[in-house]
């Protein structure tokens, strides 16, 4: 339960624990845990329960199997304490390989069934899979390891104190991070282990760091989420730096007995002091030593590179770049995805998106700057031109049927124009054109991979034909699909030949076959894979230059660079030595144009004309198969939700309110596996003489509508008018609402269909109650409470569009509109209640994290005698129709500054509503260490605030009431992991009072 804003304080005593065939092949049905077409089902094995979509059951046999490697590879690295029994739940409702841990209330890791982008983190590596399901069960190993009292606590009241679960991100992160390295084996990019700790990713993101001195000095700058590039990923960067290198000076048993005696803790802090226990060290000198070995590996590496440039050994970067980068274009940026040369070779075109504003794709010239040709509806990526330069086309994110959302090709004349949507629920991606595609294929054809139950293939879309017809273009499968975790990438065609990489074990291999047409329509045949000698073992972004070779980045020295292979004689000729790191390129007739690491974002460079010819490094081996573990072998059940449901963690909740005292609750929770039941039951007891107020909320994910029935009962007080004053009526109240609700999701906007039938009884506590107090004749009658039954309805519309930008953590752009009514009869008088209600929220970015914004509301209860605000239970919105008062803080429905008493405002029609400027103040981005407190981004904002009321019921005040004033706020931190708003706010109204208010909200 939420307290009012301004008025309470909310001290959170358990954390949460939680991180972070050839032919025609037909489409699968989409899986979402809330889809109630999706059939689940149940692989109990000895080390969890693995829920699944049917359809996905390969995948969740590789997963179990996986899984039983992790437990007996990761495990011994914590502490044995008693566990609850994982529950391992699958997914595929977006276009993202990701999981993520929570071990409360009890074990569980949600993996999406996706294969990751080629240019992921997770996509860099032989067994990607592999890689998540070690990196998400060490979060559920260290999170879960408690022990001393908070071992007593959670024996006794369920999973509850977590104090791991306490520890800051860049460290939780970091162990689970560096497990996945150096405790996978031999089967990823990386020789001798998968993972990210020393990978090219990683590697150049660390020397970028290193080369525009943003390496963080101090661990104050990462324990929240990070201000400087590369933001949130920092947390696993310089996590898996600061650990990796602590292991390696110090072994494995110090970080043992680090994460036990923090589990031990009572009160979640003391980080250093346990550092200190554990290695002899705090965690700062650790980073230090840590950030020092990095810096002198960078320059090492940088001075080897000068050797093999013909420079000094002494040569500075500026001349390490201009020798092997070339000519810097931009300055600053975050350009992401393939860039792609434009067919009259004079430029390239790749996706922007730049800090605080949506995704662009912007056009690139070898003499720069970049310049924007298209403002995306979405995130747009992978942007290419077709031969003819008519049309423009991308991949998007775009929704498709219940709330799915997948990679579509779009299509926008280069000209300008309306956006086309080629494909639907095609989950395409890394896209190329297919030059002098074969007659029956599709002039200009788009070759592409595409995905179908966690597993790739390579496919074919005919997107002009979708553009003469007006309906989306089919998907035509051309190779079976890959084993399970194989990354495909960057496939390339020109007439019947067919150029693409895939992982296998430790590297990427070239692959290449040919088009042929039989029986069951265009297949690839004679698939094998193309290692020219020379030609490194580690290649993607295939594209083809005007020359008629391939262009393609490489791996050499632990970094990505550029360079060119001759398909007839397999020559393989590099185009760049970079300092830090490439992560796409164009091929134009004249020039080489790059994307490279900046310790701020990325940059576009033009690639230097030569380079000084150095032997190529030997080719690595490759291993012709990725890894496969032994298969477990356990009994597939139809899902039940009812196992993993059981509410398991008490939630102590310790709230202050003054005046009117203080209460204590305890929230008992529980979800299935599969997020298709949510159920709470929230109580609390008061020191204010009221009686305890108890609470039932179910929530029916499965199906839409989704379905909701709350229930509650207390003894309290209601609050009435008696002349100005405000005077409280001890009564009981019960009531229940049973709702649904229906979202039809679009591009960044939902329409949203909601609706209830609700009940309450109200009764006073003290009969009879004194309701004949003398009142000022010339002001307001007295409004007694209403007792009795209400019988309501409501239903409620809205709409809404909202854009939030990349490195930012709010929601910048708002377009929202919403109307609602309700109505009823009250039993015990008969009389009628119906109330109207309209909202709109506008949002409007200026640039620089300027904001400017409003807000409105309008209710209006047009049926005469209707005089009390309607009770809401049970987290449905309270339709405060009948009171908008002046609250002492920064609150919806209020008028900042204004007294409660003096200056409240009533009627059957009111409207009020904010315009507010929001500017930046300062990015601080530092904690401090004794008291984990962190300080991010402090912003401003300078406001108005306004009602008006008429129609007023009796003698209510009506008329208007504004105030200006000016609001900071803080985003803080406290311990590591519960973020919060601090506000400091003051104001002066039109009738000539001031107030000001500080207010956290966490």
């Amino acid at each position: 339960m939420v307290a009012p804003a301004g008025r309470s304080l909310l001290l959170v005593l358990a954390l949460a624990g939680g991180l972070s065939g050839a032919g025609h092949i037909a489409s699968s049905p989409c899986a979402r845990a809330d889809d109630g077409l999706v059939r689940y089902q149940t692989l109990t094995t000895a080390d969890g329960d693995i829920h699944y979509p049917a359809q996905y059951e390969a995948f969740a046999r590789r997963a179990a199997a996986t899984l039983r490697d992790a437990r007996a590879t990761v495990g011994p690295i914590f502490n044995d304490r008693p566990r609850p029994r994982l529950q391992l739940t699958i997914d595929d409702f977006g276009d993202d390989a990701n999981g993520y841990a929570q071990t409360l209330p009890y074990d569980h890791v949600h993996l999406q069934a996706y294969p990751p982008d080629p240019r992921s983190d997770l996509g860099d590596h032989g067994d990607w899979l592999r890689m998540l399901v070690f990196h998400e069960f060490a979060h559920i190993l260290h999170l879960g390891d408690a022990g001393g009292f908070p071992g007593v606590i959670n024996a006794v009241f369920g999973r509850t104190l977590l104090p791991n679960a306490a520890m800051p991100r860049v460290l939780t992160e970091g162990i689970a991070t560096w497990l996945e390295t150096r405790h996978t084996g031999g089967d990823g990019a990386v020789a001798g282990h998968g993972g990210r700790v020393g990978s090219p990713q990683f590697g150049a993101l660390l020397r970028a760091a290193v080369r525009d001195d943003t390496l963080p000095a101090s661990l104050d700058r990462l324990t929240a989420t990070p201000l400087l590039w590369p933001r949130g990923n920092g947390w696993y960067l310089y996590g898996s730096l600061l650990v990796d290198d602590a292991v390696r000076r110090h072994g494995e048993a110090p970080l043992r007995r680090f994460l036990a005696g923090f589990g031990r803790q009572i009160v979640p802090y003391g980080l250093q002091g346990h550092a200190r226990r554990a290695w002899g060290r705090s965690l700062h000198a650790l980073w230090t030593d840590a950030r020092k070995a990095a810096i002198a590996e960078t320059r090492t590496l940088w001075r080897a590179q000068a050797a093999g440039l013909g420079l000094a050994a002494d040569a500075t970067v500026g001349a390490l770049e201009t020798a092997g980068d070339g000519h810097r274009l931009s300055h600053g940026g975050n350009w992401r995805g393939r860039m792609r040369a434009l067919p009259d070779g004079l430029g390239a075109v790749v996706a922007e998106a730049p800090i605080d504003d949506v995704r662009w794709i912007d056009r690139v010239s070898p003499e720069g700057p970049p310049s924007r040709v298209l403002r995306c509806a979405l995130d747009c990526d992978e942007p290419m031109v077709d031969p003819s330069g008519e049309w423009l086309l991308f991949t998007e994110t775009r929704p498709t049927q219940r709330q799915y959302g997948f990679r579509e090709l779009i299509a926008v004349p280069w000209s300008g124009g309306p956006q086309r949507v080629v494909t639907q629920a095609a989950r395409l991606r890394t896209p190329s054109l297919w030059l002098d595609a074969p007659t029956g294929v599709g002039r200009d054809a788009v070759l592409a991979v595409a995905v179908r139950q966690g597993r790739t293939g390579l496919a074919v879309v005919d997107w002009r034909a979708a553009l003469r017809s007006g309906t989306a273009a089919p998907l035509r499968w051309l190779t079976e699909l890959a084993p399970i975790g194989t990354v495909l990438d960057t496939p390339i065609a020109r007439g019947e030949r067919l150029w693409w990489t895939a992982s296998a074990g430790e590297g990427r291999r070239l692959w290449r076959g040919r088009l042929a047409h039989g029986p069951r329509g265009w297949a690839v045949v004679d698939a094998a894979p193309w290692d020219p000698p020379g030609v490194p073992a580690w290649m993607a972004e295939l594209q083809w230059t005007s020359a008629g070779q391939m262009a393609a980045l490489a791996s050499r020295d632990g970094k990505r660079d550029a360079g060119v292979l001759d398909p007839t004689s397999g020559t393989w000729t590099w185009r760049t030595d970079t300092v830090t790191g490439l992560t796409s390129l164009a091929a134009l007739p004249t020039a080489v144009l790059t994307v490279r690491h900046h310790g701020r974002g990325l940059e576009i460079w033009r690639a230097p004309q030569a380079l000084p010819q150095r032997p190529n490094p030997a080719t690595q081996a490759v291993v012709t198969s990725a890894y496969d573990p032994t298969p477990v072998h356990a009994e597939a059940t139809a899902y039940s939700p009812l196992p993993t449901l059981r509410p398991r963690s008490w939630r102590p909740t310790l709230v202050g309110s003054a005046p009117q005292g203080a209460w204590l609750g305890l929230l008992l929770t529980g979800r299935d596996a599969v997020h298709w039941l949510d159920a709470s039951l929230y109580s609390q007891i008061r020191t204010d003489g009221n009686e305890p107020f108890v609470q039932l909320d179910l929530g029916l994910q499965r199906y839409e509508p989704a379905w909701s029935l709350s229930a509650a009962f207390d003894h309290s007080a209601v609050w009435y008018r008696r002349g100005w004053q405000w005077r409280a009526a001890p009564t009981g109240r019960v009531g229940a609402r049973l709702g649904g609700s229906w979202v039809w999701p679009g591009l960044r906007e939902a329409w949203t269909v909601s609706g209830g039938v609700r009940f309450r009884q109200v009764w006073l506590r003290e009969t009879p109650f004194d309701l004949g107090a003398p009142h000022d004749p010339a002001g307001p009658l007295p409004i007694a409470p209403v007792v009795g039954l209400d019988l309501l309805t409501d239903l409620a519309v809205g709409w809404r569009y909202a854009e939030r930008y990349p490195e930012s953590v709010r929601t910048e752009r708002i377009a929202a509109v919403s109307a609602s009514v309700t109505t009823g009869v009250q039993a015990a008088t008969a009389e009628r209640r119906l109330v109207l209600g309209a909202a709109t929220e506008q949002a409007w970015p200026l640039g620089g994290r300027n904001v400017a914004s409003v807000n409105a509301h309008l209710a209006w209860a047009p049926w005469p005698g209707q005089r009390d605000p309607l009770y809401a239970i049970g987290g449905v919105h309270p339709l405060q129709a009948l009171a908008v008062l002046g609250l002492g803080g920064p609150a919806n429905g209020s008028v900042r500054g204004a007294n409660w008493e003096g200056t409240g405002l009533g009627g059957n029609l009111l409207a009020w509503g904010t315009a507010a400027w929001t500017f930046p103040v300062a990015d601080v981005g530092r904690s401090l260490d004794t008291l984990p407190l962190w300080l991010g981004r402090v912003s401003a904002s300078a406001f108005a605030d306004g009602a008006w009321a008429a129609w007023p019921a009796g003698k209510l005040r009506a008329g208007g009431l504004a105030s200006l004033g000016v609001d900071l706020a803080a985003e803080l931190t406290f311990g590591y992991v519960v973020d919060a708003t601090l506000h400091l706010g003051a104001a002066v109204t039109s009738a000539g009072e001031a107030g000001s208010w500080v207010s956290l909200g966490l």
